[in-house]
């Protein structure tokens, strides 16, 4: 294009978005701050190709030299009813009257600059005025080259973006899947560990009353066997005394052991909720069926030690219940022979 279609066609574009700007309503702030800041960037262009690229050579040439300061002068009102636009909320009746403030402006400095067309072209050589065109031409293509680079980046951060979020949606959707899935083990797992522990508990409560009425059905013998010897030998042994005694030591020793054992059951017991407690919080960490297996593994196996610990510990009582009911009586028998 010539220098003269080159001027006259570079603010096109800054005027029909100020026009549109001056359109909008307080209520429409995004499309404001939108078209503002694309009218910033290109009349801030177009100003800075003139003062690139026409001024210095106008400022060169005696003809034009006058111009050239008016020219700069128009540029500055230009860039200061931007600035002022830039700092009113888009939200006010004060932007709308800014942008009319940038209108009359912006249409004084264009009909300023058709006055000095004719000038300036006269004023050039016909090289000279191309070269100048060809700059400036070259200088909005730049821009818009690189306007357009810019829209395809945000383009293509926006679809990133997009697919970003679809991937971890479908992630967390896999994980929810998962989570229930997991849900489902672990219920499973649990019911099963629970038969388990209640199938236990009732083999061992079944234990300690076998053993605590052995122990009974032994004391109670023992009783009876002295209420025997006592009708007996009343009239024959009046040192029975000491046989009374023992037997009464027997008697108490087997009343302790199922006091003893009927302890030792409630501890049992009392472990074994620990242990369901324990595993109950370790299942809300599990983060695999791996880790609910593992888990499973591991609560079974403590319930069946502590129930061999358990049933151990009430034979050792019963043996140690048998053995010290004996020794009184295998005292006393001794001094009677």
């Amino acid at each position: 294009m010539t220098l003269r279609q080159t001027l006259q066609a570079a603010p096109t574009k800054s005027k029909d978005l100020i026009d549109r700007l001056a359109e909008t309503s307080n209520q429409a702030v995004k499309t404001r701050e939108a078209l503002f800041g694309e009218l910033s960037d290109e009349l801030t262009l177009y100003l800075n190709l003139e003062e690139r690229h026409l001024f210095p050579v106008l400022g060169k040439t005696p003809e034009t030299k006058a111009l050239t300061t008016e020219a700069i002068k128009s540029n500055k009102e230009l860039r200061d009813r931007l600035g002022e636009l830039a700092a009113t909320p888009k939200d006010s009746d004060a932007f709308a009257a800014k942008v009319a403030e940038l209108k009359t402006t912006f249409q004084q400095h264009q009909s300023n600059a058709r006055k000095r067309l004719t000038t300036i072209v006269d004023a050039l050589g016909d090289e000279q005025a191309e070269q100048i065109a060809a700059k400036i031409d070259e200088g909005i293509a730049d821009a818009q080259k690189a306007d357009r680079e810019l829209r395809r980046n945000e383009a293509e951060a926006r679809r990133r973006e997009r697919e970003a979020t679809e991937r971890a949606a479908e992630a967390a959707r896999a994980a929810l899947r998962a989570e229930r899935a997991a849900a489902r083990e672990v219920g499973q797992i649990a019911e099963r560990a629970a038969g388990t522990i209640v199938h236990g508990v009732a083999s061992a409560e079944i234990g300690v009353r076998r053993v605590a009425s052995a122990i009974g059905e032994q004391a109670q013998n023992a009783a009876d066997a002295a209420r025997e010897t006592i009708t007996t030998y009343t009239d024959t042994a009046r040192n029975t005394g000491r046989d009374l005694k023992a037997l009464g030591t027997a008697t108490n020793v087997a009343r302790k052991a199922a006091s003893e054992i009927t302890s030792a059951w409630f501890g049992w017991v009392t472990k074994t909720a620990r242990v369901n407690v324990g595993a109950t919080r370790q299942l809300l960490q599990c983060r695999s069926v791996r880790d609910l297996a593992e888990l499973h593994r591991d609560v079974v196996s403590s319930h069946f030690r502590d129930m061999l610990e358990g049933s151990k510990q009430v034979l050792d009582i019963a043996a140690e219940t048998a053995r010290q009911a004996i020794r009184p009586l295998d005292n006393r028998l001794a001094e009677g022979a």
